[in-house]
């Protein structure tokens, strides 16, 4: 059975925003492994015979070691695991993430579905997460976002080139959950 993995900075994320196309994916004969941290929501995604890996994802934090540690942790999970595909979601999963991946030789694919707040402000957070991305990106086989302003803002400010970027036209969200 061919693996996937999706790696998020929550599982509440992963439950509530990827279900549908992890079961999708499940009735295709996928074995799905989610990687995020540990939230009432683990358990959920377990009971829907998805194996959960627990990770210790300081989300918002700025301690360069903790991310360092980050990284190291999904290598050793994704040469151990050995998956057919990673999806990444989320800054940190999707930089952190991509170069793992990278490096264990397993293709991948990051997805913005916000930009988020780190963009809002042009600092010296801003710039550092705009290089990081920049290289993540590169390891990426693609860049999918979930709306246009995002893509065009990654595309101007250099980030990534257009040619590998797809918008997506939804998130793939159950619409009868949230109307």
């Amino acid at each position: 059975m061919k693996k996937i993995i999706l790696v998020s900075n929550t599982s509440w994320y992963l439950y509530n925003f990827r279900l549908s196309v992890i079961r999708l994916l499940q009735q295709k004969n996928f074995q799905i492994i989610c990687i995020a941290n540990y939230d009432e929501y683990s358990e959920k995604l377990a009971k829907e015979g998805i194996i959960f890996i627990k990770a210790s994802l300081a989300n918002k934090g700025l301690n360069p070691f903790q991310d360092l540690r980050y990284f190291f942790f999904l290598l050793r999970q994704y040469k151990k695991i050995k998956p057919s595909f990673i999806f990444h979601y989320t800054i940190k999963p999707n930089i952190y993430g991509s170069f793992a991946a990278r490096l264990a030789n397993i293709k991948s694919i990051a997805i913005v579905s916000g930009a988020g707040y780190v963009f809002l402000n042009k600092n010296v957070l801003n710039l550092l997460t705009r290089i990081l991305y920049r290289f993540a990106v590169k390891a990426s086989a693609e860049v999918w976002f979930v709306n246009k302003e995002d893509q065009l803002m990654f595309v101007e400010q250099g980030i990534v080139k257009k040619e590998k970027t797809k918008v997506l036209p939804g998130e793939g969200i159950n619409p009868e959950i949230f109307k």
